[in-house]
């Protein structure tokens, strides 16, 4: 930064990069807190950050499953005639998606099924810094999903060939969305009647894009606030 200018990027091993126009596609947290050290900002920005809701972060379970799940429907929500505990929350639901409308996805004969359910970031990000603790609850809650999963396609434990579990941790740790929210704010009312500035008071030549700036995330508004930046 000059004069209020925003004039490049400083990279982590301490090159730059100079440009006349500098673009934050990332984390609206880590750009305005942690990357600018919060010295642009004015009462709205520090309202919003302080106490608009956010998209609740996801538990996302993955299975390869060596068999084709053909004329089933890809995404299906399976509420839980068992619900199992994670954290302080009961999950009544899983939200399943079967990747089988390509073949692209995954080798013949084989087929991508993944359950997700809405959970709770304090817990999650506290659980990681036992890890632990952490894998032994990551490997818990695959074998309760399987099981459930089970019931509605038989077998498919004796089929499964991997497993993948992603956190609310691991959504931070790749992506740095605030405490895991992966779509940003939660479109409330108020949320989606407002008109979040693409700047930062008293930087010039700096602009936001992305779900920060365009509440309800998903792919298709943050790519209009790119549009909205040219």
């Amino acid at each position: 930064m000059e004069s209020g200018r925003a004039v490049g990027i400083r990279l982590a091993d301490n090159s730059k990069h100079h440009a006349d126009i500098v673009v934050s596609a990332t984390d609206g947290y880590s750009t305005i807190f942690k990357m600018l050290g919060g010295r642009y900002i004015d009462s709205k920005i520090e309202n919003r950050y302080r106490e608009w809701k956010l998209m609740r972060p996801l538990v996302m379970v993955s299975f390869g499953i060596a068999r084709e799940f053909t004329g089933e429907p890809w995404l299906s929500m399976i509420m839980l005639e068992r619900p199992f505990t994670v954290g302080n929350q009961a999950i009544n639901g899983l939200m399943v998606r079967i990747f089988n409308y390509s073949d692209k996805f995954t080798p013949k004969g084989k087929t991508v099924v993944q359950a997700t359910f809405e959970t709770e970031w304090d817990w999650w990000n506290e659980l990681q810094n036992d890890r632990p603790r952490y894998q032994a609850e990551k490997e818990h809650v695959a074998a309760e999903v399987l099981q459930r999963l089970e019931l509605h396609y038989p077998d498919i434990s004796s089929l499964l060939e991997m497993t993948d579990v992603a956190t609310p941790y691991t959504t931070w740790r790749y992506t740095r969305n605030y405490k895991g929210a992966y779509e940003g704010w939660l479109p409330t009312p108020e949320a989606i009647m407002t008109r979040i500035e693409r700047t930062l008071p008293g930087l010039a030549n700096f602009y936001m894009a992305g779900q920060w700036v365009m509440p309800g995330g998903d792919v298709p508004p943050c790519l209009y606030s790119g549009r909205h930046v040219a």
